[in-house]
């Protein structure tokens, strides 16, 4: 669990509380288009031109699809 939370911290930190996509790739370090794989089937908040994932699911997906 602690391992999750030092995580959320992290994204929020770097990129912020509700990253976009773009974000995410940078984050990770991987190519444009894994994080689209990546939130695949989370519910993104719109605001503006762009989605935008909250720091904690995308930690949770981190942990889930890419550990």
């Amino acid at each position: 669990m602690e391992k999750r939370q030092e995580l959320i911290r992290r994204i929020e930190r770097e990129i912020g509380r509700f990253p976009c996509l773009s974000k995410i790739d940078k984050f990770i370090e991987r190519r444009h288009g894994t994080a689209t794989w990546l939130m695949e089937g989370i519910k993104p908040m719109r605001g503006g031109r762009g989605k935008k994932y909250s720091a904690v699911d995308v930690a949770d997906r981190i942990i889930e699809r890419l550990s």
